[in-house]
């Protein structure tokens, strides 16, 4: 039987739009759960950021390099692109994972979090995107500990050149951020 959401919540939280558009980590395994509990035990707060990070990166609904969901597909290669990735071995080097129902979601406060490899390098620069649709957080984006606030993305089978307008937005913010970012080990 179908659990009934409240009216408007769809509207309001963007929780369902996360799941639609960027998938969940599986997190059902129980070694999910016991490695989950080691981050969370880490006090120094990069530190369980990275723990998470790992953490979630073994356990993507798809492959990171090249994922299924067409938001996270777009905004890869729409980033390589601003990054000038072009060949096949530096598009490699780029990936996007969901953090959605996740400890990365809670340690890092983002749904979204894309890595650029450094070149001859087991190094990552990190972008940290939290979606939201919550007019609040959205009015203040300075309040978001991500790194970019996303807010709406449109239907691309609604309205395709919006969809792109704002892929292509989202994917020059995020080649900014992580250009500016200090590598670090993974």
């Amino acid at each position: 039987m179908l659990k009934e959401f409240p009216r408007g919540l769809e509207d309001s939280s963007g929780r369902i739009a996360e799941f639609f558009l960027f998938g969940k980590v599986r997190t059902g395994d129980p070694h999910y759960q016991k490695e989950a509990r080691d981050c969370l035990a880490i006090t120094d707060p990069q530190a369980r950021e990275i723990c998470a990070i790992r953490l979630i990166r073994k356990r993507q609904p798809s492959d990171p390099k090249n994922p299924k969901k067409l938001v996270m597909k777009d905004l890869l290669f729409e980033t390589a692109a601003f990054l000038d990735l072009k060949s096949k071995e530096e598009l490699e080097r780029l990936e996007v994972l969901t953090t959605i129902d996740s400890i990365a979601d809670f340690v890092c406060h983002a749904d979204l979090i894309t890595l650029l490899k450094e070149r001859n390098s087991d190094s990552f620069r990190i972008a940290k995107l939290d979606y939201s649709k919550h007019p609040k957080t959205l009015e203040d984006p300075e309040s978001s500990k991500a790194d970019l606030l996303v807010g709406d993305i449109p239907d691309p089978a609604e309205n395709p050149r919006a969809y792109k307008e704002r892929i292509i937005e989202i994917a020059q913010h995020n080649a900014k951020i992580l250009k500016t970012k200090m590598p670090v080990g993974l």
